[in-house]
Formats: C-alpha cells, structure tokens, sequence
C-alpha cells in the first residue's frame, strides 16, 4: 500500500489509465512518470493522492470508495470491499451493524 490514503499501486496505475488527464497533470507539475514497474516516490504519491482526492470529490465519492472501485476487478469483488470497509467503520465506531447499515441506507 501507498500513503496516507492506502493507494495500492494497482489503484494508482488503473486511475491513470483511465484517466488520461492525470498523466498530463502529473506532467505539468514536473512529476516523474509513473512506470507499472517502478517504485512511487513520495512526490509521485503525494501528488497523485491529491488528484485521487480530488476526482473522488467531482464523482460523489469518498476517496477510499474511489480507491475500492480502482482495486476491484469484479462486481462481486467490489462489492465484498465494500461490505469489509463498512464492517470495520461500524466496529470502529461502536455501532451496531443493523444500526449502521441503516443510518448510511446500505443494504448488504
């Protein structure tokens, strides 16, 4: 995993990939080129991080959902992160699962 956020790296190149601006912004603020086989730098996950934060933000997403859907390869797979995720934000807020899928309007 990778930075404050957690980003895998399997995250990061998914969301350049299928976001080609990323690239050409991570260009003009002079950031290395981020390679599949290469280890990130601190600059690159710094920035990279930021503009993970920021599309999550223009989609209605938090950003670790962001980074969820950039891991899963599968609906199903998906959607099992997300079912954990949310177990372990109940569990860290002491609030009873039934209480806590209501209070969100989840329905796993």
């Amino acid at each position: 995993m990778y930075g404050p956020n957690n980003i895998s790296h399997k995250a990061i190149l998914k969301f350049i990939a299928q976001r080609p601006w990323v690239d050409q912004k991570l260009q003009e603020l002079k950031v290395r080129t981020v390679s599949s086989r290469a280890v990130l730098d601190d600059d690159q996950i710094f920035h990279i991080g930021r503009l993970l934060d920021d599309e999550a933000v223009a989609v209605g997403l938090a950003t670790w959902e962001l980074i969820l859907i950039l891991e899963s390869d599968t609906p199903c797979e998906l959607l099992a992160s997300r079912l954990k995720a949310h177990q372990e934000l109940a569990e860290m807020v002491d609030v009873e699962w039934s209480v806590y899928c209501q209070l969100n309007g989840l329905e796993f």
